[in-house]
């Protein structure tokens, strides 16, 4: 054989050892090699129509979690694109799993109305609260009637108590705001949403106030009370001024906050606010998880977990 010949082959299976360290490299390398080397990561390789990704363990060698989401269509306003919806579903999904720190998710659509996320290393609750949420935020305030707040007994009977601090409290794991009647009993406050009531454009009056007003800049701070932590809020323009309209009627009673249906904080409004608010006290991972879900925003179609399995 020429020798040029020789090193032709020699080249050439250079090139395609090269090829291929590049296009199996992992996208994690310090996952699968000594830590103590400033390892490359890898970014796969798209030529044309070929497209060939990261090298990516799969969860039976890395462990984490698979959780199958399907979208509750039922509860799907008539007129919404299904498609669209799972679509918007899986990018704000991506998003939250992004910003939690989690490396190489996997988030792919299966038939028309689910969706298959595998997130290595978090384990089923985690990942069950930070991918299921709809992480629908609202305020609500409480019904009050001629200086009584209105609440519900276990039985379904209404009753009345005045309004001060010492007759509610916030029950966190019910996601409640219970209310000590006048005999000693024990109801739950009904809660109604916190809506542009006076002073309000026209086209904000009747608007009740929900996450859909917040800027994605949600941070978690130390909270006022000390050994906790809070999520700070701001909202947008047209949120600062329903917010503001809230709590200038609201000032000395509680404004409840709930995420998903659960109320997770009520705090006594202590003056007229605008365009700022907190939420706490909290621990700092729910804290974190709470931050993530609001900057990404709430989930357009309602999901609901149908499989999870950890490995």
């Amino acid at each position: 054989m020429p020798r040029w010949q020789a090193l032709a082959i020699v080249a050439f299976t250079v090139v395609i050892t090269a090829l291929a360290v590049v296009v199996v490299w992992p996208g994690a390398p310090k996952r699968y090699l000594p830590d103590s080397i400033p390892w490359p990561k890898g970014r796969g390789l798209k030529i044309g129509d070929f497209d060939r990704r990261a090298m990516r363990l799969g969860l039976d060698l890395r462990g984490g979690t698979f959780i199958l989401l399907e979208a509750d269509v039922a509860r799907v306003p008539q007129g919404v694109d299904i498609d669209s919806a799972l679509e918007g579903a899986r990018q704000i999904i991506e998003r939250r799993v992004n910003a939690f720190g989690v490396a190489e998710t996997e988030i792919q659509r299966q038939g028309r109305y689910r969706l298959a996320v595998q997130i290595p290393g978090v384990s089923p609750e985690v990942a069950r609260q930070l991918i299921g949420q709809t992480a629908r935020l609202e305020f609500l305030e409480p019904l009050q009637e001629e200086g009584n707040f209105i609440c519900t007994s276990p039985e379904g009977a209404i009753f009345a108590t005045p309004s001060i601090s010492g007759n509610y409290f916030l029950d966190r794991e019910a996601g409640v705001v219970r209310c000590l009647g006048p005999g000693g009993e024990t109801g739950q406050m009904i809660l109604n949403p916190a809506v542009c009531r006076e002073g309000c454009p026209a086209d904000l009056r009747g608007i009740p106030l929900t996450g859909a007003f917040l800027k994605p800049n949600s941070r978690v701070e130390q909270a006022p009370e000390g050994g906790a932590f809070a999520v700070t809020l701001e909202f947008t323009d047209r949120g600062a001024t329903i917010f503001s309209d809230v709590t200038r009627r609201l000032v000395g009673f509680p404004l409840a906050i709930a995420l998903d249906g659960k109320v997770i904080s009520a705090p006594v409004v202590q003056q007229q606010l605008s365009s700022n608010a907190i939420i706490s006290p909290l621990q700092l991972d729910e804290a974190k998880q709470l931050s993530v879900l609001l900057n990404s925003g709430a989930l357009p179609v309602p999901m609901k977990v149908i499989q999870e399995t950890q490995v």
